[in-house]
């Protein structure tokens, strides 16, 4: 039995909280996923009409349960009725502008099945008091925002340590009677809880208005401003969810930031974007230790601010080890030779005068024809800060590199990597190597080694899968295209899917 869609007496669009919705998109979405036109209700809302057509026999249901104010009207004992029987949603919940004091009548109701990750709103229940139901749900689709928002009546402080809600990349928890009043790190899952304020357009003039957030949530942004000391009331900010934009200001640092531990995007746009600052010469958020999209990569931009504009090596050590792509990073190292951890830091001249046991060294590293008994030197090196050459040597491995992490150039747009003319270079494996660097178009090159260093196409693409970055080879891509290739915010998952597709269709057809 196939239903006809239903669009009754609520708009399409919904506004209520902070993430919006459609609803005719959502339901397209979720018709795609439906398995039993038996157990399928897709009306807009649920209401003394619509509710008739509620497939009471089924435990599970497909459907988009949209309660609203027409939904009080419905009797309690009917509620209870129509949906003692469903154990299993799939699809959301959305409770909005209701007068409901409990969600009791979900008798059975154990898990939500959201595979397309549509938005659960419980926003704007101004007598909704006792959600108990929300404490006990399992979801087998966790990565789906959930807003619980506006209803000045609930407690939902407990739902902060429920292992239910661990996995999910967006709650967004505000404005009710009890809030969680803290923030729930899992380090390994990067889930949290937002509970704070909603971001918008700080000028000096509202900036006051915001002196006991402890997050942000919402587009947040800064510009045309002057008067940094004001924006110091953000200190204590220590989430921000949403995209940031900071321009046009007068600002030197951002250290108004200075406590932010974690920012998260949640679109597919560029999250952090800083430019046309022309006094910024720092970024000053000491505390920042997680970037993170819900979708994609987190997504950075830098450019045309003060030309002296430059990061730390523990910062650029962060972004070179976190999950983000940059459009322009227009920065260069900061001056400074002394780390907040007390490791040793080495400035380099020549492979010769550069000091033992650096596991942190500064420059362009050129490694070249009569430094080969000097290698060894680089083999406590952790951190490059700059690029690394291997020229015209008579190396045969890189087994010297054994403890590299990562290499970052800053400044010019030559590769990081570079292996070039090396006759018996055959073995360019860098063990712990990932994520190499560079604003140029080419981060890895390796150019006339030893014949048949990657033999074929497959070899190649171990190799870029290794390091986690494209590699131009002898003038060309793995595949043997000559042209750019360029790092973008897919390249991660895009070398890993090529590579198992080519080991896919080389062993199994």
């Amino acid at each position: 039995m196939i239903f006809p869609f239903i669009f009754l007496l609520s708009p399409s669009v919904s506004s209520y909280g902070f993430v919006t919705y459609d609803f005719a998109t959502d339901m397209q979405q979720l018709n795609d996923t439906r398995q039993n036109d038996d157990c399928f209700f897709n009306a807009s809302e649920i209401t003394s009409v619509t509710i008739e057509q509620w497939p009471t026999n089924c435990i599970e249901v497909w459907s988009i349960a949209k309660f609203t104010s027409r939904s009080s009207e419905v009797p309690y004992d009917k509620l209870k009725n129509t949906f003692k029987r469903l154990a299993v949603l799939r699809g959301a919940m959305r409770i909005e502008n209701t007068t409901f004091t409990n969600l009791s009548f979900f008798g059975k109701l154990q898990r939500i099945s959201n595979i397309k990750r549509l938005v659960t709103s419980i926003t704007d229940n101004k007598d909704l008091k006792n959600a108990n139901l929300l404490f006990s749900l399992s979801y087998t689709f966790p990565n789906s925002p959930i807003q619980i928002v506006n209803n000045p009546q609930l407690d939902v402080s407990s739902l902060c340590g429920n292992i239910n809600y661990e996995n999910f990349a967006e709650i967004y928890v505000y404005n009710n009677m009890k809030d969680c009043g803290k923030t729930l790190h899992n380090l390994y899952r990067l889930s949290y809880f937002v509970i704070g304020c909603v971001g918008t357009n700080f000028t000096i003039w509202n900036i006051g208005n915001y002196s006991n957030c402890t997050s942000l949530f919402g587009d947040t942004e800064i510009t045309g401003t002057t008067g940094m000391e004001k924006f110091s009331v953000l200190s204590k900010v220590k989430n921000i969810t949403g995209r940031v934009n900071i321009h046009d200001t007068s600002f030197e640092n951002f250290s108004f930031f200075g406590s932010v531990e974690r920012m998260t995007g949640n679109k597919d746009e560029t999250n952090f974007n800083i430019h046309d600052n022309p006094n910024l010469t720092r970024l000053g958020m000491d505390s920042l230790k997680y970037l993170y999209n819900v979708d994609a990569w987190f997504l950075f931009n830098i450019s045309n601010n003060h030309p002296e504009f430059c990061l730390t090596m523990e910062e650029m050590q962060f972004f070179t080890s976190s999950n983000i792509y940059i459009n322009r990073f227009e920065a260069k190292f900061c001056n400074t030779t002394t780390r907040k951890d007390g490791e040793k830091v080495c400035i380099y001249h020549t492979l010769a005068t550069l000091d033992n046991n650096c596991p942190h060294v500064i420059g362009d590293i050129l490694v070249t024809s009569g430094d080969e008994n000097d290698t060894q030197k680089l083999s406590s090196v952790k951190y490059i800060y700059g690029s690394l050459a291997i020229v015209n040597t008579s190396l045969t491995d890189l087994s010297f590199l054994g403890n590299l992490t990562n290499i970052a150039a800053l400044g010019d747009t030559s590769p990081a990597l570079q292996l070039i003319s090396n006759p018996l270079l055959d073995n360019v494996y860098i063990p712990n190597l990932e994520y190499p660097f560079s604003p140029g178009p080419h981060r890895v090159v390796i150019q006339d080694n030893a014949p048949g260093l990657f033999p074929d196409t497959s070899s190649c693409l171990t190799y870029q899968n290794q390091i986690k970055s494209y590699v131009f080879y002898d003038g060309a891509d793995c595949y043997g295209d000559s042209g750019v290739v360029q790092e973008t915010e897919n390249s991660s998952s895009s070398l890993n899917y090529q590579y198992f597709l080519l080991i896919y269709l080389t062993y199994f057809l």
